[in-house]
């Protein structure tokens, strides 16, 4: 409901939305993402930039969506062509 209506603000008046959040599903549905650690910067980018540094989300105490774990794990060992592999929805478009 909250996000639904986050999305709606953002979308028909054209406004910014700051969110702060540990959850990164949540995190997932943004355009950009800061991750902070010690208020010092981490990693920026678009969710799937910074989903990819699943080491670094973890020494800030996140764990990525397991969809996009499972997703990074195919695309990282090249095991399979990774446009082809099912993600749960979470938001992200690949």
């Amino acid at each position: 409901e909250i996000v639904e209506l986050i999305k709606t603000i953002n979308k028909e008046r054209d406004i910014t939305v700051i969110t702060i959040t540990h959850d990164l599903s949540l995190a997932s549905l943004s355009d950009y993402i800061f991750v902070l650690k010690d208020g010092n910067l981490l990693l920026e980018g678009s969710p799937l930039e910074v989903f990819k540094h699943e080491d670094k989300l973890k020494e800030s105490n996140l764990e990525i969506p397991f969809s996009l774990r499972v997703y990074n794990e195919f695309a990282l060992n090249e095991k399979k062509n990774y446009q082809e592999i099912a993600i749960f929805k979470t938001g992200v478009t690949l």
